[in-house]
């Protein structure tokens, strides 16, 4: 199940664009017109990766918005800096991420239970039904954990 939250996590330069994130993220969501009750806030993780969170109870919507906005970011030539999107959701009531690798188009699972401890194979379970559902899965040797995301 797919919780109503979803990231795009970026690696920064010194591209303006990364200087105010919320300002930038809010001027983002304005140029694609979503409407005003889309929650979103900005984080920063350990490896200073920056993350646009948004928070929208209607899934579809919430894919949506995190296509609108990708494409809005690759048109302001920042494409290469978009590393993934991210999903949280819930897989047999454990916390998950279902992960886009933006460099290969290609989805995987990340199911974390503890401190630097994963669940394969929950995640090799959440995989299946992604194959199942016609959604291109990334080569589990690519499945890189999101230690500690603020999502």
């Amino acid at each position: 199940k797919i919780l109503d939250e979803a990231a795009i996590i970026l690696s920064p330069n010194d591209d303006g664009f990364f200087h105010d994130l919320d300002k930038s993220t809010n001027s983002v969501l304005e140029e694609i017109e979503i409407s005003n009750h889309v929650i979103r806030r900005t984080a920063t993780d350990d490896h200073g990766t920056k993350w646009i969170i948004l928070t929208e109870s209607d899934f579809m919507l919430l894919v949506s918005l995190i296509d609108k906005f990708s494409m809005r970011i690759s048109e302001l030539n920042l494409g290469p800096r978009m590393i993934a999107a991210v999903f949280k959701g819930e897989f047999k009531g454990t916390k998950s991420y279902w992960i886009c690798n933006y460099r290969t188009s290609r989805y995987y699972p990340f199911v974390p239970t503890g401190s630097n401890r994963r669940d394969y194979e929950s995640e090799m379970a959440i995989a299946e039904m992604f194959r199942i559902n016609s959604i291109p899965v990334e080569s589990p040797q690519n499945w890189y954990p999101l230690w500690n995301a603020p999502l």
